[in-house]
């Protein structure tokens, strides 16, 4: 298992604290969005987390979860797999390319 925040710290140099505060922010925006689904008698909340849609139903307390990728994360998936395209190996590579030719042009 991959522990995303760690990654994307790694990735961005943003700290894993403030990704993690993030993340206990992005918990409570969603607990409260459930109290207000129970206090409106809705049963299913649905959630659009950046990467698809995830999807809580909270009845006669039970919960259940649901989660539907977007067409972009779906796609980077299926070209993972199918293409052997890795979208992060890409674009570090693509990165790394743009900041050689910014050195060389520099140099000239």
């Amino acid at each position: 298992m991959i522990k995303l925040n760690e990654e994307l710290s790694t990735l961005t140099n943003i700290s894993k604290q403030v990704l993690d505060k993030l993340t206990t922010l992005s918990i409570s925006c969603i607990c409260d969005a459930i109290e207000d689904d129970i206090l409106n008698d809705e049963d299913i909340l649905s959630v659009d987390i950046g990467i698809g849609t995830l999807y809580i139903k909270h009845s006669d307390n039970e919960m259940r979860y649901k989660f539907v990728p977007d067409a972009k994360f779906e796609e980077a998936i299926v070209q993972t797999i199918i293409n052997d395209k890795n979208q992060l190996k890409v674009t570090v590579e693509d990165t790394l390319k743009k900041r050689i030719m910014n050195i060389y042009k520099e140099l000239l």
